[in-house]
């Protein structure tokens, strides 16, 4: 099923965990996203007095797109949703990026993120902002979306898993990560200390807020405001141009619900898809493959899996031309 990967028969509830375990979850999750918001606001207010060299800034920028691949190539588009098969290298090396920005066990990441798509802004997705919970309250637009963006993960949730989700996070990188995704994180925070305390608060702590805030900009932002070029994805998601640009090509959101297996998100005309650009490059280096790909039929105007060079219609019309 293209549209909507609907959730699949005899799934599992994931276990929730214990009261001490959640608490320590939630003080975890608070931590790291207060940390880096205090630095952040630390080091912009000390670029603003001209303390700080613009080298800095623009490393931390830098070193967010690099980490952010590891989120849309490697947890997004590789592990997710299989949109392309990768070399184990580069399976390793995309998980490593996508925990070293803060994006915690790809396991848990697949499962939250398929859940989603089989229940995209219903009362069961963890983090639409069209959520009934706030209704009538104080504030409800703001509280819906600051609990799409990041308040979903201080509750505990009931998360289906099937048969896909089970299969996929079973890869060796994937359970490796899972295992090791602290350390990752650690590191992505601690070794720019070597490079000196400025080096720490861009490279580390305002680098990883840019990641996190990039990221979970697409759940909040992408299903309150922007274009919905495909309205039979049964649900909210939109396009976004600003986030298309900072998240490497998942703002395209309404897109990539239209068709969730496709490796391009940037599917119309003027769409810029960075992370697409680097699944062409690895593939180009053969270290990736099986690359899945979805093009308009000239004819009928419907979507078609193609491969690169391959027909401009789909089966059915080309079977209708043949007979005619």
């Amino acid at each position: 099923m293209d549209q909507v990967e609907a959730a699949e028969p005899g799934t599992t509830s994931v276990p929730t965990p214990g009261r001490a375990e959640n608490a320590l979850r939630q003080f975890g999750w608070l931590l790291v996203m207060a940390g880096p918001l205090a630095l952040t606001l630390y080091s912009a207010a000390a670029l603003t007095r001209g303390k700080v060299s613009w080298v800095y800034p623009v490393a931390a920028f830098a070193a967010a797109a690099v980490a952010n691949l590891g989120t849309t190539a490697g947890y997004h588009r590789m592990l997710t949703h299989q949109a392309f098969k990768a070399h184990p290298v580069v399976q390793y090396a995309l998980l490593i990026l996508g925990a070293v920005a803060g994006m915690g066990s790809p396991v848990c990441w697949a499962q939250d993120h398929l859940h989603h798509h089989s229940h995209s802004d219903t009362e069961h997705d963890l983090h639409s902002p069209h959520t009934p919970r706030f209704r009538g309250q104080l504030f409800e637009g703001l509280r819906k979306l600051l609990d799409s963006h990041m308040g979903w993960m201080f509750r505990t949730h009931d998360v289906k898993v099937g048969a896909k989700a089970r299969q996929i996070t079973e890869m060796p990188a994937a359970q490796f990560v899972h295992r090791t995704a602290l350390l990752w994180l650690l590191a992505g925070l601690l070794l720019p200390l070597c490079f000196g305390w400025n080096a720490f608060l861009w490279i580390g702590a305002v680098r990883l807020f840019l990641n996190h805030h990039i990221t979970w900009s697409v759940n909040s932002i992408c299903h309150l405001w922007g274009r919905q070029p495909f309205k039979n994805t049964r649900d909210n998601s939109k396009n976004n141009a600003i986030v298309g640009f900072l998240a490497l090509g998942e703002g395209w959101h309404n897109n990539h619900h239209f068709r969730p297996a496709s490796a391009r998100h940037g599917l119309l005309r003027g769409q810029l898809d960075l992370t697409y650009t680097l699944i062409c490059l690895l593939e180009r280096c053969k270290l990736v493959c099986n690359v899945k790909r979805y093009a308009a039929c000239r004819v009928c105007h419907d979507w078609f899996s193609t491969e690169r060079g391959g027909h401009t219609s789909c089966t059915r019309c080309q079977q209708q031309a043949q007979a005619a």
